[in-house]
């Protein structure tokens, strides 16, 4: 005897299931996607404020070394030194730029200070050209027209001429009001 048992249909999800999930699961990546960038636009600030803090704490230790002069954003007699202590060639790039002569004050910590976000990702330390691009291309921008001069011969940005900079902390009538570093993203 040949005892079959009846046929059941498997449970199942119909079409119109599926594509109200499909449906609701696109609505829910519509509305993710905003939120997520705009939560890591946040980190990206906060990232650049922190590394800020580190600048301008570099910059004030720096200042306090030259008994309160100011570091000029670009010194065309400028030195500067790699972590192991030797030095750039005298008036080579990286020594006339800001990022490399305030590098002792940061430990030599470049990213997370002088490169944050993208640009600590896009300098590679095992490149050649490593240390011109950050001394290049800092993640943010130093503001010698106003604060500690810009000596590179032209007259609009020569170290105290122009009547507005400041190149000594004693200078500074109102020292929460200066902008010594700001955010270089996008430039």
């Amino acid at each position: 005897m040949n005892c079959r048992k009846p046929f059941r249909e498997a449970p199942a999800f119909t079409l119109v299931e599926l594509l109200v999930v499909i449906a609701v699961l696109g609505l829910l990546a519509g509305i993710a996607t905003p939120v997520l960038g705009r939560a890591r636009k946040a980190g990206e600030q906060a990232a650049e404020t922190s590394a800020a803090k580190n600048l301008i704490t570099a910059y004030l230790a720096a200042a306090q070394d030259q008994n309160g002069v100011l570091l000029q954003g670009y010194d065309e007699d400028g030195e500067a030194n790699f972590a192991n202590g030797t030095s750039f060639q005298a008036g080579s790039s990286e020594a006339t730029r800001w990022p490399w002569r305030l590098a002792p004050y940061l430990n030599y910590q470049m990213e997370g200070s002088v490169l944050v976000n993208e640009r600590a990702s896009s300098v590679d330390p095992l490149n050649p050209n490593h240390s011109y691009l950050v001394s290049a291309s800092p993640s943010l921008g130093m503001n010698s027209y106003f604060v500690g001069g810009h000596e590179n011969g032209q007259p609009a940005y020569n170290y105290a001429t122009n009547g507005v900079c400041i190149t000594r902390l004693a200078q500074a009538e109102k020292p929460s009001w200066l902008i010594v570093f700001a955010s270089a993203r996008g430039l």
